[in-house]
């Protein structure tokens, strides 16, 4: 199992960022531009959230978990379950009770929580996802601890699986078991590329953190001319919806080919940004603040959609009418960010914080000052994204 090790915190600083773009997608929902254009191209970007979200998860328990012996096995799907599964149900009745209203009958709300249970509630179903991720677990290292010598070639099948996957989505040539689906948002492996790249990334970690820092000019370079071609390619089919190439559904959707590369290569920006803001040569505050920051994302992911409705609430869409569009939408998103934090904070120090904060009580901050541990020791403090915390180093493994 698992034993105490430091953070990842180079990707563990991916998670504010990463974070921020799922505000952003959801604000463009709240409170959207009237250009509809914007929209979409705005979602091309942020839509990526998704599938980071994905290859930290993996990250993170490949390298927390590296080794899984089969008498561990129940050990770690009970705290998998509790970490995951308590906040998902917290959160779904919590959300449920916010529409209880709309409900005519106590059958039909039974049968309302049945459904938001089973299928996830807005933001919520990407637990369901993790949870996937979780069970199958120990086939996932096993399929990475067969392969060493060979992960390159793991990694180049991956993409080709994930481009044929998407393209049926996108085109409407998905078998009959992808309906019903949400288009395939609910099934782990239409995600399973960035599960791939997370668990080889992990395994590789120095070697991969050393290529990525060497390359960061190409991998920029590389991402802003996939990002002109992914948005050239909705602007296309929205000008031209009749085309082949604007599938059965036109629209700014993440599961379109022409994405694909956009993704990979936006994950690998998003994870150069945490090796900035998680670097040992940061200052103490700075280091602070990130790891404060990664404390609370998982807070912030459950409890996001309760501070929209708020702002909401407030009629903050409304201006529109007297601001521009950027100020409403993503400074809508800015608000909730903060808000959210904040709530996320306060609630981790209340009784039951692991189901209303997914993280064990904080005791509340005293007026004295106190020494503080960096934010490159362990610290059990935070399940964040219902993972364990991070070792520090695996044994070096050569990248095929």
């Amino acid at each position: 199992m698992a034993d105490q090790r430091l953070r990842l915190h180079h990707v563990d600083a991916m998670r504010a960022p990463k974070q921020l773009g799922v505000l952003v997608t959801h604000s463009v929902t709240f409170f959207p531009p009237a250009l509809a254009t914007v929209v979409g191209t705005t979602l091309i970007i942020t839509h990526v959230t998704r599938f980071a979200f994905m290859f930290i998860s993996a990250a993170m328990l490949v390298y927390a978990y590296p080794v899984l012996e089969r008498r561990d096995l129940g050990r770690f799907w009970r705290r998998r379950l509790l970490a995951i599964g308590l906040p998902y149900v917290t959160w779904t009745c919590i959300y449920f009770a916010m529409q209880v209203d709309q409900v005519a009958s106590p059958l039909q709300g039974l049968e309302r929580l049945g459904y938001l249970l089973g299928t996830g509630y807005y933001q919520l179903y990407f637990l369901l996802i993790l949870l996937q991720f979780c069970l199958v677990y120990p086939l996932f290292l096993w399929l990475l601890r067969r392969s060493v010598g060979h992960h390159l070639q793991l990694v180049a099948a991956s993409v080709v699986l994930q481009t044929v996957l998407t393209g049926l989505i996108f085109f409407g040539g998905e078998p009959t078991w992808f309906e019903g689906a949400g288009g395939g948002m609910l099934q782990l492996w239409n995600y399973q590329l960035f599960l791939v790249l997370g668990g080889v990334f992990s395994w590789h970690y120095e070697e991969a953190h050393r290529w990525l820092q060497r390359r960061w000019r190409g991998v920029l370079v590389t991402t802003g001319v996939a990002a002109a071609v992914a948005e050239g390619f909705y602007l296309y089919t929205q000008e031209h919806p009749t085309s082949f190439l604007a599938g059965a559904a036109p629209n700014s959707g993440a599961f379109q080919p022409a994405t694909v590369p956009l993704y990979i290569g936006l994950t690998a920006c998003v994870y150069l940004l945490g090796s900035v803001l998680g670097s040992s040569k940061r200052s103490r505050p700075t280091r602070a603040l990130v790891q404060s920051m990664a404390d609370n994302m998982y807070g912030i992911y459950l409890n996001q959609i309760l501070v929209f409705e708020a702002l909401a609430a407030t009629g903050w869409g409304k201006a529109g009418r007297v601001l521009p569009w950027p100020i409403v939408t993503y400074g809508g998103a800015l608000i909730v960010f903060v808000a959210a934090v904040l709530l996320s904070a306060f609630l981790a120090r209340l009784p039951g914080s692991r189901a209303l904060a997914g993280r064990p009580r904080q005791p509340w901050p005293r007026l004295r000052r106190s020494r503080r541990p960096s934010c490159l020791s362990y610290s059990a403090r935070s399940p964040t994204a219902a993972l364990e915390r991070e070792p520090s180093r695996p044994p070096t493994r050569q990248l095929a």
